[in-house]
């Protein structure tokens, strides 16, 4: 009996002690399954994620299901550095106000690291040229669509409401934080650089000035073409936190034509009969003027050409009569520029004739008194020949063409100027006729 008993026992507490040695091994197990662990070396995240950036489909809060993220694209490519994903090409954002442009994605699919992942976060950041980091990273969750079983990340969730302020200057900054089923967990550093879409642009004011021409003196108007004649005037402004660039196109519709009628004064020695001529001199009595004032007329013509100043004029562009060329302005963020359209000199500069200095001479003879001898002294007139202005005309036309784009635009390179990536601003045309007062 005692000896049953003793087996009994011990059977008892072998039980209990495997019980408990049990209880420790699951518990031990559970312990270490729920702890994070590092994915095999086995595999390089930075290369096996595939990362991919994909248009919205017919739905524009999910990417295109009928893309196959394995399929790459130029926009695709990227450079693997251990941990590091960088996209070599600049991501072109797409235009929020135009409905022909879908949304982007950064995409992957749920499977790409073997075990499938279950959790995924984000922290995005913006680096400026100067290493400046220009917002703080906040952890954000990533979406996921269970019909196509992908995780993906919207640019709009990134830039928001500032895409037209996204300068490819800036380094963009996302660290990806990846939770897999089988407890391992993945971080990714993404980088890549983007450029916004061509904003909405106010143009911001126009205002012709030949009228004011009208109001000058004829004096005003010719001294004016001797370096430039206002046509017109406006301002262009630039809303972003990044350089944009207007293109800005000129082309003269018809001839610029300055017209002036002249007179000048002439001035000569004019022989009377009391005089009597001398070797290169009048002898006259004293009380004659020879000096004869006679008026002549002229006319002068001038060829001029459309310009542009920018700004106060520190910089000025020409724009021939012919070429109609782009010419590229670029302007600051948040800046304002004025412009103003300008006729000026094409070639010979706009200028009366050279005045003439007359220095004439003459002798007159002068008697004290009926017995006193003549007494000959020389007498002189000096005078300028001055031309001065009577009347001024001026006319002529010109069309101008101003777009807005984002990029610095090549024109020396036709092919790669696309107008695809600019927005018309203004596209006028002007005629001028002013005559001055």
């Amino acid at each position: 009996m005692s000896q049953r008993y003793f087996i009994v026992r011990s059977v008892v507490r072998f039980l209990i002690v495997m019980s408990f040695t049990s209880s420790l091994l699951i518990g031990c197990a559970k312990a270490q399954r729920s702890m994070p662990q590092e994915v095999s070396p086995e595999i390089e995240p930075a290369k096996a994620i595939q990362l991919r950036i994909i248009p919205a489909g017919h739905d524009s809060a999910y990417p295109d299901s009928e893309i196959n993220p394995a399929d790459s694209t130029t926009m695709d490519q990227v450079l693997y550095r251990g941990n590091e994903v960088e996209f070599k090409k600049v991501i072109s954002l797409p235009d929020p106000e135009n409905p022909r442009d879908r949304p982007l994605f950064l995409v992957w699919h749920e499977d790409v690291l073997g075990s499938p992942i279950r959790e995924a976060h984000y922290e995005y950041r913006i680096e400026s040229v100067y290493n400046e980091k220009r917002r703080a990273a906040t952890r954000e969750p990533v979406s996921f669509d269970p019909e196509t079983r992908r995780w993906f990340i919207p640019f709009e969730s990134l830039f928001g409401r500032r895409e037209f302020d996204v300068d490819p200057s800036e380094k963009q900054h996302l660290r990806l934080d990846l939770l897999l089923a089988d407890h391992s967990r993945v971080e990714l550093q993404v980088r890549f650089r983007a450029l916004g879409p061509v904003p909405p642009i106010e143009h911001l004011g126009s205002r012709g000035l030949v009228n004011n021409l009208g109001k000058l003196t004829s004096t005003e108007m010719f001294q004016n073409a001797r370096s430039e004649l206002v046509l017109h005037e406006e301002s262009l402004s630039n809303p972003t936190r990044r350089t944009l660039h207007y293109w800005v196109k000129a082309v003269q519709t018809g001839p610029f034509h300055l017209t002036s009628n002249l007179e000048v004064t002439r001035y000569y020695l004019d022989g009377k009969p009391s005089c009597s001529l001398l070797v290169d001199t009048y002898t006259c009595f004293a009380d004659v003027d020879p000096v004869y004032r006679r008026t002549e007329n002229g006319h002068l013509e001038a060829q001029m050409r459309v310009g542009l100043k920018i700004g106060e004029g520190v910089k000025k562009e020409q724009f021939a009569s012919s070429s109609g060329q782009w010419v590229s302005i670029k302007i600051p963020a948040l800046a304002t520029m004025r412009l103003q359209w300008i006729a000026e000199p094409d070639g010979a500069p706009v200028d009366l004739p050279p005045p003439v200095q007359r220095q004439l001479v003459w002798t007159v003879a002068i008697w004290k008194d009926f017995f006193s001898p003549v007494v000959p002294e020389n007498r002189s007139y000096s005078a300028a020949e001055t031309w001065s202005v009577t009347s001024t005309q001026f006319e002529g036309g010109f069309s101008r063409d101003i777009r807005v784009g984002v990029e610095e635009p090549d024109f020396a390179n036709p092919r790669r100027v696309d107008f695809a990536r600019t927005r018309e601003i203004a596209s006028d045309s002007f005629t001028f006729a002013a005559q001055g007062s």
